[in-house]
């Protein structure tokens, strides 16, 4: 395994085969040899790949490092980090010790279109049992016939489209989803809308399949409710500059009351500009998917837009005693919180994958796979709870019924691979007591 943790999107497997002398080297440099459980271990600058932790078993980790989806890639790596440093100090995976290896896909730009298959298979053939990954649904439709074929399971942390709501995923499933699928994020969207009084509403969105599925079940449910979709509005998905045709199109129906907005951080950065510029004050009361979330794109768009903006959070709730336990195991690690909106599914993927490893006994993809959904979930009348920080009490208590109460979610998979269960965390852009844009939690919604 010599090789296990080149990280770095200018190497793969493919392309450094042979070059045994060269890896190794490289190894020692990125200090990825140890395996201690320390989640700073070989930490690497902010803004890096990091060379991820060497272990005797490993998970591949296939997220966007460059691209316009790249946003708090450093956070979620970290969390992925956090979980297997925990893993490792209880006992690791079947008494071995658990580690894991990045690539990027680069999503939103030609290359990595071009590219992820690639990336994936480079994990595989590395002997990664599991993949965590992809983030953006565009990236998951690629992926998946791959991903049947090879039978390596994914759990996926990002992809919402509804396209993958009926697609062939195995049997058992090995493409797993830790967020909920657009038909009922782009709903609840709508009703909170609705509750809000909003009577007429605009759509924008990024032409992919992400944004597409969340246009249609946002106009659907808000049409249901009583409402009134006077335009719609795409843009080419990875378009971040040049809005201004984009927002005159929604506003060719008419002055909505509320505006709706489907697209990636970097992208909506750049639609803010030209809301702001194209959309005379007072403006529509704005509405986004959970994909603006984040820090980054709160603190990088145009604060006249941003400031007063209702954001969907998926099923990521900050308040839930499993956050607060996650939470407090990072802040102990890293001496700082995790990013408010940035869910901690690698995180919960890593200890899922771990769970099924040990579970089935075997790092065998059928195993893992087979594994997944009932360490997932209860399934008999007396489950064992195990909540972030507690690998330990797994390996403790062989054969029960583990129940994993993740960190962003219970999980609850469902035979597809699905979120069964779950809410909306609805959040608000106020400004905080140093006068500085950030996500406030303001609501919690089910589907209705």
């Amino acid at each position: 395994m010599e090789l296990s943790i080149m990280s770095t999107s200018m190497f793969s497997v493919r392309s450094i085969v042979g070059l045994g002398l060269i890896g190794a080297a490289l190894l020692s440099a990125c200090g990825g040899g140890g395996v201690e459980g320390s989640s700073a271990q070989a930490e690497g600058p902010v803004g890096s790949m990091r060379p991820g932790i060497q272990g005797e078993l490993m998970i591949g980790v296939l997220y966007p490092f460059s691209g316009t989806s790249s946003a708090n890639y450093d956070s979620r790596e970290r969390y992925i980090r956090q979980a297997v440093a925990e893993i490792n100090a209880a006992g690791g995976v079947n008494g071995k010790t658990l580690g894991y290896m990045v690539r990027d896909t680069k999503a939103g730009t030609t290359e990595g279109s071009e590219a992820q298959i690639g990336e994936y298979l480079d994990l595989v053939n590395a002997g990664c049992f599991g993949v965590i990954g992809p983030l953006t649904s565009a990236e998951a439709l690629l992926l998946a016939p791959t991903i049947i074929k090879t039978g390596v399971p994914v759990v996926a942390t990002g992809p919402s489209t509804t396209d993958l709501d009926t697609m062939d995923r195995g049997t058992p499933s090995v493409f797993y989803r830790l967020i909920v699928s657009n038909s009922f994020s782009g709903g609840v969207a709508a009703q909170i809308a609705r509750r809000d009084g909003k009577a007429t509403v605009a759509i924008i969105h990024s032409d992919d399949s992400f944004g597409v599925s969340a246009r249609d079940n946002f106009s659907k449910s808000f049409v249901a409710r009583g409402g009134v979709v006077l335009a719609s509005s795409s843009f080419k998905a990875g378009k971040t500059s040049d809005f201004a045709a984009v927002v005159s199109q929604a506003m060719s129906g008419g002055r909505p009351d509320a505006i709706y907005i489907a697209a990636q951080s970097a992208e909506a950065v750049g639609l803010s500009k030209d809301l702001a510029s194209g959309v005379a004050k007072p403006r529509p009361s704005m509405y986004a998917a959970s994909s603006l979330s984040t820090s980054q794109f709160v603190t990088t768009a145009d604060a006249s837009v941003v400031e007063g903006m209702t954001i969907m959070g998926a099923d990521n709730n900050p308040k839930r005693p499993e956050y607060l336990a996650f939470a407090d195991l990072f802040t102990q690690a890293y001496g700082t919180p995790p990013d408010v909106g940035i869910s901690p599914s690698g995180y919960d993927a890593v200890y899922l994958f771990a769970l099924a490893a040990q579970a089935g006994g075997s790092t065998d993809k059928a195993s893992v796979a087979k594994w997944l959904r009932p360490v997932s979930r209860p399934d008999t009348a007396s489950p064992l709870k195990i909540t972030p920080g507690q690998f330990g009490l797994a390996l403790k208590n062989p054969g029960k019924d583990w129940d994993y109460e993740g960190a962003k979610t219970a999980v609850n998979w469902d035979a597809r691979g699905d979120l069964s269960t779950g809410s909306f965390i609805v959040y608000s852009v106020k400004r905080n007591s140093a006068g500085q844009l950030a996500l406030v939690q303001v609501d919690q919604v089910a589907p209705d």
